[in-house]
């Protein structure tokens, strides 16, 4: 079997390069690397783009690039100016023609237009006769400043990236930035590194082997074709015998929707780009391979696509001019192409996708959109968009179509996320099918109503379900521009787990990016105790853990009934003295939970993070508390329930450990390791400055002696085995020092938090 690392992708073998910039690693960043690449192309674009909004070509541009499918030419107007995608196509088309080596760096627009059409068969309209001798000159300096090596080519989904470089460190680096990353974050769009999008179709294919060739796969958030790429690569590396066809297998198998036309069309080129030597090798023209790739490749929003069971499909007009056409753009004989399906419904056929467009109907059938695939797709992946629902008309049918917006009051702030969650079932094919998404880790422990109803649905549908979920320090899993905690989601159904809900979790990885390399391949899943996560997915690794796991969870007792009052408070009423008996916790926490019974006063204006405070009616049992709190079972407890940063005070009130709980003498150690953890906290506290204001941590870790203790109790209280405990210890220095042969981490002496915050 081959290496994914050494597949034969084309002539650079951008795989074989001993570092791949398309995956975040040690002192590179996959935004920065493209960036570097990329600018000078925008700049051409963007040349390009300014001649052409003041030029009449739109003509040339339907009859040459728009859908040989698609038959409402509106719709594909909607979100993107014509002369954006003209430009973009000259350049992708330029750019190809220089990686097939048939035009050298000096050739201009026509002579690569010229190759990619080709002339000498077909009678085609120009779109690059168009452009002024003087823009052309300018835009072929700039795109002569970019280096087409392996690097370029590996990165090419992001250089062709619309929107450009946008996030948090780029807009500090570059402000210019900004207005990217404010349409980035309001289109939730987060790319996928290669790597991820790698083991996710791994994880898949491995499974199906050695039918993985035949396998149809839809990416219904198809973007620039990260996951479609991944596809054809790893179907590549894992076809044992060989002659694995790329361009036929991506022909036949490979499927994407996405509600922009400009992706839509990089999508196409990026899948071209992989392989076009196949292509090229059938003798037909590079534009009809294009072609052949974009008729799997539709412009539409897919939340409103579902599969119709009311119609057979397969007989319908559109199923035979679909067949049609794709057999005259794989025929080398053939010099020109019909220009768009005008097909019509009759009485007796299925709607066509033009009736349903037209008529601005919300609930389009997959069917329409890909007739060939009537029962759905046997592969279901992508990254789903990562924003609110927003304000949208269809906000009523949504809300009827899905059952994550079941019995919510639907306002358009439920994440669009949730409901690709749901394609994973509604756009694959029942009885034998696989799909994975990776989305935000807020699937794990949100507990508003659509995240709830999501988790329920998940429940419902069956399959065997796999969690996997990463943290954002010390590193992130999209890379250092973009900090985010994530979840990818596997779902394998088989006919005989179809109604059967498995559930599978892992702990929350960390990882530096000298590790990352080893980080796919380091995940376990544990089967969990109980199938109910309609209150949240723990993240969990190994038995052990899944068996403590269901014993907290069936505590009847809980902390809040330690003390009399809690309430939110500022650091500075934590500085004042009382005759109540407090504890403190910090709204934050990252290597341990910053808890303590008071704060010194300080003349620095302090933090204005907000503090939960905990009054009791005796010392005894504030002493109780802030052991408990203290303890390594409580902190492992947050890490399997919450996000890894946020303590939310639903947390701390449902720890499993209450007045019931213990016996008098527990009680009693309780609160005697309780006193002794304070005093030597107190004496350990940090300080820093942070936007001029003073920020007081408290790590526990010089208690050592006393947490043994505390865990011992809360051990024996829960009959848990005393074995978890030598566990939690190691636990806890995996999750601090994360990377033992990192010598600055391995000799980590103190917990590097500061409440209110995160830093490595």
């Amino acid at each position: 079997m081959k290496a994914l690392e050494n597949i034969q992708v084309n002539p650079t073998n951008a795989l074989q390069a001993p570092i791949r910039p398309s995956v975040p690693g040690p002192g590179r960043s996959l935004f920065s690397l493209t960036e570097e690449r990329a600018k000078s192309v925008r700049r051409a674009v963007r040349k390009l783009e300014e001649v052409l909004t003041n030029l009449a070509f739109e003509s040339e541009f339907r009859q040459l690039f728009f859908s040989r499918w698609l038959p409402h030419e509106g719709y594909t107007l909607r979100e993107q100016h014509l002369a954006r995608r003209a430009a973009w196509t000259l350049v992708n088309t330029w750019i190809l023609a220089r990686k097939i080596g048939v035009i050298n760096q000096n050739a201009g627009f026509l002579d690569s237009e010229n190759w990619f059409l080709d002339r000498e068969r077909s009678h085609l309209p120009s779109l690059a006769s168009k452009i002024p001798v003087e823009v052309e000159r300018q835009a072929l300096e700039l795109l002569s400043q970019t280096h087409l090596d392996h690097n370029f080519f590996d990165l090419l989904p992001y250089i062709l990236e619309p929107h450009g470089p946008g996030t948090r460190l780029t807009v500090l680096r570059d402000p210019t930035t900004r207005q990217a990353r404010e349409i980035k974050k309001r289109k939730g769009v987060f790319y996928t590194p290669a790597d991820v999008a790698e083991y996710m179709v791994s994880y898949l294919l491995r499974r199906k082997a050695p039918a993985h060739t035949n396998l149809r796969c839809l990416d219904p958030c198809c973007g620039t074709g990260v996951f479609l790429l991944a596809m054809m690569r790893v179907a590549n590396a894992l076809t044992t015998e060989g002659g694995f066809k790329p361009f036929t297998y991506s022909v036949e198998c490979l499927y994407g929707l996405d509600v922009d036309p400009l992706v839509v069309e990089s999508c196409t080129f990026v899948l071209l780009h992989e392989c076009l030597s196949d292509a090229l090798s059938t003798g037909i023209t590079p534009w009809a391979a294009w072609h052949a790739l974009s008729l799997n490749l539709c412009t539409v929003d897919s939340l409103n696509v579902f599969i119709d069971n009311s119609h057979a499909h397969s007989g319908s007009i559109d199923h035979i001019g679909r067949q049609r056409i794709r057999r005259q753009l794989l025929d080398p004989r053939r010099t020109s192409l019909p220009l768009l399906v005008r097909s019509t419904a009759s009485k007796n056929s299925s709607p066509t996708l033009v009736s349903w467009l037209n008529g601005g109907a919300h609930r389009i059938p997959l069917q329409a959109l890909f007739p060939e695939v009537p029962k759905g797709f046997d592969l279901v992946i992508g990254n789903p968009p990562y924003t609110s629902l927003g304000n949208r008309n269809d906000l009523p049918f949504l809300s009827r179509e899905y059952e994550t917006l079941t019995g919510v009051k639907t306002n358009g702030n439920e994440n669009a996320f949730l409901l690709f969650i749901e394609m994973m079932w509604r756009l694959a094919a029942g009885g034998e099918n696989s799909s994975a998404m990776v989305v935000p880790l807020s699937i794990s422990y949100h507990q508003g109503r659509a995240y709830k109803a999501c988790r329920k649905a998940m429940t419902k549908h069956g399959s065997d379900w796999r969690f996997a979920f990463f943290d954002r320090e010390p590193h992130a899993l999209f890379g250092e521009e973009v900090k985010t905690r994530n979840a990818i989601l596997f779902r394998v159904e088989t006919y005989q787990t179809s109604s059967d809900f498995q559930p599978y979790t892992t702990s929350l990885y960390k990882w530096t990016s000298r590790t990352r390399k080893q980080l796919f391949s380091s995940i376990r899943f544990t089967k969990l105790s109980s199938n109910s996560i309609l209150s949240g997915i723990p993240k969990l690794s190994g038995d052990n853990e899944a068996k403590a796991y269901q014993v907290l969870s069936g505590c009847p007792d809980s902390l809040r009934t330690l003390w009399q009052h809690a309430k939110s408070c500022t650091p500075l009423e934590a500085t004042r003295e009382t005759e109540t008996p407090k504890v403190f916790i910090a709204s934050t926490a990252y290597n341990f939970l910053n808890v303590f019974r008071s704060l010194p006063k300080i003349s620095e204006t302090l933090s204005k993070n907000k503090l939960l405070s905990l009054e009791f009616d005796t010392e005894e049992m504030a002493r109780v508390c802030f052991a408990v709190l203290s303890s390594r079972l409580v902190y492992w407890l947050w890490r399997v329930r919450c996000d890894g940063f946020h303590v939310p005070r639903t947390f701390v009130e449902q720890i499993p450990f209450g007045r019931s709980s213990f016996q008098r003498k527990e009680l009693v150690q309780l609160s005697r390791l309780g006193a002794r953890t304070w005093e030597k906290v107190r004496e350990n506290r940090t300080e820093s400055l942070n936007g001029g204001r003073k920020m007081i941590a408290h790590p526990p870790d010089n208690c050592e002696v006393e947490r043994d203790g505390i865990d011992k109790v809360l051990l024996q209280s829960a009959n848990i085995s005393s074995s978890l405990a030598d566990h939690l210890r190691t636990f806890l220095i995996d999750v601090v020092v994360v990377d033992d042969a990192d010598e600055r981490r391995r000799n980590m002496s103190r917990i590097n938090h500061i409440s209110g915050g995160e830093r490595r």
